[in-house]
């Protein structure tokens, strides 16, 4: 064979192999850059056939030249090895890196529905017994309200009751004064009569004059008990009316304070709504986000608005992307979303 090829071919064969102090370098170099790597060459393999050849049908010059351009084959395969190696390793990271991902993503979506889900237990739970508690004070204030109402009205009944009884005694011991004069009186005008013995006209005097008296002490008893009564109801009435007005004062202050509160109840409903409303907002940009930034994965079909706070026959079913083609044919050219 090397006499086929002659002396222009083994020239043109040294020409192509690699100078012997570049072959030595490179043999030097290979184990420092790649140390983790060995070549080997298995019996059957065609590299191994190709050198054994080389090795054992070319001339002596020949095979000293091949034997340096060897060790370059053997680097050019195994850094060809080494790259098909690291390519392989790269992608194998790649690909868990995008499952990591994948999963990550998928457990704090899941999270995130948890949590949310607690949140709107929560607020639910509260608003629960936020109203429970305030029925519970106006019903505790209401009962407060008559119980003090009637022990007032008791007291200013027995205080009424007890001045009338002293009013009484009081002008019942008067008349009995009154009674007891008009009876001395009496007695020693009919002492002075027997004693006198004086005649039946001083007697019919006298009787005259008892009859007199009775009479002006009956209608000073009267007009002194009507007096008494009249002053009485004066002052019950004075006394009732100041007890009302006070009563009423009391009524109006508690009336103000359930409408407060009614108040309060109503400005923390319209709060909720209002929270609510901006969580709706909110999840349908995010499901529109999902729907707009990525092509591949469509989620017309996944994502649905969820329940908060609204009656089942309320609430909206619909999914994010129904009305998207109708705005997206509205939306002026300086809107956000007509890049999409």
């Amino acid at each position: 064979m090397a006499a086929k090829q002659g002396p222009g071919a083994a020239a043109k064969f040294r020409s192509r192999s690699a100078p012997i102090h570049l072959l030595r370098a490179r043999k030097r170099q290979s184990p420092e850059l790649l140390p983790e790597f060995e070549l080997t060459l298995k019996p059957g393999d065609k590299n191994a056939r190709v050198l054994e050849r080389m090795l054992t049908k070319t001339t002596l010059s020949t095979q000293r030249a091949s034997h340096y351009n060897v060790m370059s084959v053997g680097t050019d395969v195994l850094n060809t090895m080494l790259r098909r190696a690291h390519a392989e390793k790269e992608e194998a990271v790649r690909q868990a890196i995008a499952e990591a991902e994948a999963r990550a993503a998928r457990e704090l979506k899941e999270a995130l529905d948890e949590a949310l889900r607690e949140a709107a237990e929560s607020k639910r739970k509260a608003l629960d017994e936020q109203k429970q508690y305030y029925e519970q004070l106006a019903q505790r204030v209401a009962e407060a309200r008559d119980k003090l109402e009637a022990e007032r009205i008791a007291s200013l009944t027995k205080k009424m009751q007890r001045e009338k009884e002293e009013a009484l005694k009081d002008a019942w011991a008067k008349a009995e004064i009154i009674k007891n004069e008009a009876i001395a009186v009496a007695l020693e005008e009919q002492r002075k009569k027997l004693r006198a013995e004086a005649a039946l006209e001083r007697e019919q005097a006298v009787a005259k004059a008892l009859t007199i008296a009775r009479h002006k002490h009956a209608i000073k008893l009267d007009e002194a008990v009507e007096r008494t009564k009249r002053e009485c109801e004066h002052i019950a009435s004075v006394r009732a009316a100041a007890v009302a007005k006070v009563y009423q004062s009391e009524i109006n202050k508690r009336e103000q304070r359930i409408s407060d509160l009614q108040d309060d109840l109503a400005a923390e409903h319209r709060r909720k709504l209002d929270v609510e409303k901006d969580f709706k907002e909110l999840q349908v940009d995010y499901m529109r986000f999902l729907d707009l930034t990525d092509g591949q994965y469509h989620s017309d079909y996944m994502v649905k608005y969820r329940w908060h706070g609204r009656m089942a026959g309320q609430a909206d079913s619909r999914v994010q992307t129904d009305n998207l083609n109708k705005r997206n044919a509205s939306t002026e050219p300086g809107d956000p979303l007509h890049v999409f």
